[in-house]
C-alpha cells in the first residue's frame, strides 16, 4: 500500500466516525408511535377543516348583513294605549247650580214652598244662627228619610249647603253629606273648597270633622238637618255678617239624580 492509498483510507475512517448514530427502536414500542401520529394527523386535520369552514360561514354572514335590505322605521301606531274613557249613562250631577247668582235675599230663615214630591228631599225652611261662637245651618224637612241602614243598594240620600263667603256671588265652598259609605249606616260628610277643588271628607265614625252634624236619621231625631263648623274647623274666611249660602238635597239611584231640591229656590240667603 503506497501512501496515497494510506491517506485515502484514513479519510474515510474519519468520515465514518462522523456519521450519525442510528438507533434501532425496539418492536413493541413501534405500533404506539404510529397510533399516536395519526392521532396528530387527525387532529390536525380537524382543526383545519373547522377554520376552513369557520370562514364559509363568516363570509356567508357578511354576505347576508350587506345584501339584506335597510330595516324601515316603525311607523307610529294609529291607536292609543290609554283607552278612552266610556261615556256614563247620565253626566255628573253637582249641586252647585251656578257660576253666579245676582238674586239676594235678605234674611237668616227661608221659608220654602214644596219643590219636591218626595217628602225627605223637599226643604220647607232653611235658617242659619251662632250657637255661640259655631256657625250652625238647619235645614228642616217635609219627611223624615228611610234609615241609611235599611236603604236599598244603589240608593244615596244627600243634604247639603253652598256658601259664598267673598260676597262676589260665585260659590267658594260645598258641603255636603249622604250614605255613600262601604259599611250600612254610616255617613259620607265632606267640605269642599271650590276654589282649590280639594276635599275634607271623614267616611264613618268618629264625627265633627271638617263639619259636625245631626242627621234626621240618628235616633230621637226629626225631619231636620243640621250643620254646624266646631271651633277652629270653619273656612277661615267665612264671615257670619257677610257670608251668602243656599241648601240643598237630593237623591239618586246608581248615580242617576231622580230629586233635587234648593231652598231658596234661585241666588242666595244672607244676613238682612
Amino acid at each position: 500500500m503506497n501512501d496515497l492509498e494510506a491517506r485515502i483510507r484514513d479519510v474515510l475512517q474519519e468520515d465514518a466516525s462522523r456519521a450519525p448514530l442510528v438507533v434501532r427502536m425496539p418492536e413493541e414500542v413501534r405500533p404506539r408511535i404510529r397510533r399516536r401520529q395519526a392521532a396528530t394527523t387527525a387532529i390536525a386535520s380537524m382543526a383545519a377543516i373547522a377554520v376552513i369552514a369557520g370562514s364559509v360561514f363568516a363570509f356567508r354572514d357578511l354576505d347576508r348583513d350587506r345584501t339584506a335590505p335597510e330595516p324601515r322605521p316603525a311607523a307610529s301606531p294609529s291607536w292609543s294605549p290609554v283607552p278612552e274613557p266610556r261615556p256614563t249613562a247620565s253626566p255628573s250631577w253637582s249641586p252647585v247650580r251656578e257660576n253666579r247668582a245676582l238674586t239676594v235675599h235678605r234674611g237668616r230663615t227661608w221659608q220654602d214652598s214644596q219643590d219636591a214630591s218626595v217628602g225627605w228631599v223637599d226643604v220647607k225652611r232653611v235658617r242659619f244662627y251662632m250657637l255661640g261662637s259655631q256657625p250652625t245651618w238647619q235645614i228642616e224637612l217635609a219627611a223624615k228619610p228611610p234609615p241609611a241602614s235599611g236603604l236599598e243598594p244603589g240608593l244615596l240620600i244627600a243634604y247639603g249647603l253652598v256658601l259664598d263667603t267673598t260676597g262676589d256671588g260665585v260659590a267658594d265652598y260645598l258641603i255636603g253629606i249622604d250614605n255613600d259609605a262601604p259599611r250600612r249606616g254610616d255617613f259620607h260628610v265632606w267640605v269642599t273648597d271650590l276654589t282649590t277643588g280639594e276635599s275634607d271628607e271623614q267616611i264613618g265614625p268618629p264625627y265633627g270633622s271638617p263639619i259636625e252634624f245631626s242627621h234626621p236619621d240618628e235616633r230621637g231625631s226629626g225631619p231636620t238637618m243640621t250643620f254646624e263648623f266646631l271651633p277652629g274647623s270653619a273656612p277661615a274666611d267665612l264671615n257670619p255678617q257677610t257670608v251668602r249660602f243656599y241648601a240643598w238635597a237630593s237623591t239618586a239611584r246608581d248615580g242617576e239624580v231622580l230629586t233635587v231640591d234648593y231652598a231658596p229656590d234661585t241666588g242666595w240667603l244672607t244676613k238682612p
